[in-house]
């Protein structure tokens, strides 16, 4: 009995423990679920994140590919179509990111608003955006056309009546976004800073190069005409000829253009010299003084050469060396000669 009693209370405290051990196990498995999910949620953000950046980085290459070209012109209107198309990835890539920071609990990305476009691109969204719209409502009236030729009542009126009703809601969108475009706000155009001046001699340079250009490229367009004269109207060889004779008035164009501009350069003031300082008139005396001094020395030690030239005999060694001695004596005149008159001149 005692025995039995035992491994009835030995059993009440196991099966406790088991399921305590069961329920621990369970709460760690689903910790470890909890973390990867989130773990794979914030890589899911990190990916999409940068797939929108890569985006707007190719949204933004395409309008400078736009603003290179033309307003008006095909290949302006084939850049224009690039980056209208890429402007919906952008979007999609935009959304995605959104939801993706939705699952990881993080705070979305403020959609940002569209920069403003220069007034080229805005003119053009505007002109693509009426063109729509006329055309929808040229459509709509061909619709009404065909309706007025169906018998009411009878399903050949009903499906026009519908084409008719879709052509209304074109006209509806087609109207929002002409109105749209017309209140986009347009980008201020940079202010062009104007050219820094040049000096004179620069700008004469440039001139005179930019005359030179243009000049060649008159004479080559008379050329081109003498070659396009020799042709028949209606050959290829005229068209050819025709063609460069063209491209000829174009470098005259460009030529012209740039003359224009060096002409207009500003040429930058030059410095003007100052004047030099009124000269201290008692150093200058001093000077003058000293100068004159060692002029007189230099004079009665030519005196004294000539003194000693005359005890020698011509043509000995003696004489020799009296006569190097007075002709450097006359130099040492001629030098505070100099000396003197430079002095007095500081005084005019």
């Amino acid at each position: 009995m005692k025995i039995t009693t035992a491994i009835v209370t030995l059993l009440s405290v196991t099966i406790p423990l088991t399921s305590l051990a069961e329920s621990a196990g369970s709460s760690n498995c689903t910790s470890d679920a909890k973390r990867h999910e989130s773990g794979s949620a914030d890589a899911d953000v990190a990916k999409a994140q940068k797939k929108l950046d890569a985006a707007r980085a190719e949204l933004e290459q395409r309008r400078k590919d736009r603003s290179k070209t033309e307003s008006g012109t095909p290949e302006y209107d084939a850049a224009d179509k690039r980056v209208q198309e890429f402007k919906v990835e952008v979007e999609k890539a935009g959304s995605a990111l959104r939801a993706a920071q939705a699952k990881a609990g993080s705070k979305p990305e403020e959609k940002k608003p569209e920069p403003a476009p220069d007034r080229a691109a805005a003119d053009a969204e505007i002109a693509r955006a009426q063109k729509k719209l006329d055309s929808a409502k040229a459509d709509l009236e061909n619709r009404y056309a065909a309706r007025g030729r169906a018998e009411a009542g009878t399903p050949d009126y009903d499906s026009a009546n519908k084409r008719v009703q879709e052509a209304k809601s074109e006209i509806e969108k087609a109207s929002t976004a002409l109105k749209a475009a017309k209140a986009r706000p347009i980008a201020k155009p940079e202010e062009k800073k104007p050219d820094p001046a040049q000096d004179r001699a620069v700008v004469e340079a440039e001139i005179a190069k930019a005359q030179k250009k243009l000049d060649s490229a008159k004479a080559e367009l008379e050329n081109r005409y003498t070659a396009r004269g020799r042709a028949e109207a209606g050959t290829p060889d005229y068209d050819s000829a025709n063609k460069r004779v063209q491209e000829a008035k174009a470098e005259i164009e460009k030529a012209s253009a740039a003359l224009k501009a060096a002409k207009a350069r500003p040429i930058a003031k030059p410095e003007e010299k100052k004047p030099e300082p009124a000269p201290d008139r008692a150093a200058i005396e001093a000077e003058i003084a000293k100068a004159q001094k060692k002029l007189d020395s230099a004079k009665a030690d030519l005196e004294n050469r000539f003194t000693a030239r005359g005890r020698a005999e011509a043509g000995t060694p003696d004489y020799d060396s009296a006569n190097k001695r007075v002709q450097e004596a006359k130099a040492e005149i001629e030098k505070a000669s100099a000396a003197l008159k430079a002095a007095k001149a500081k005084l005019r």
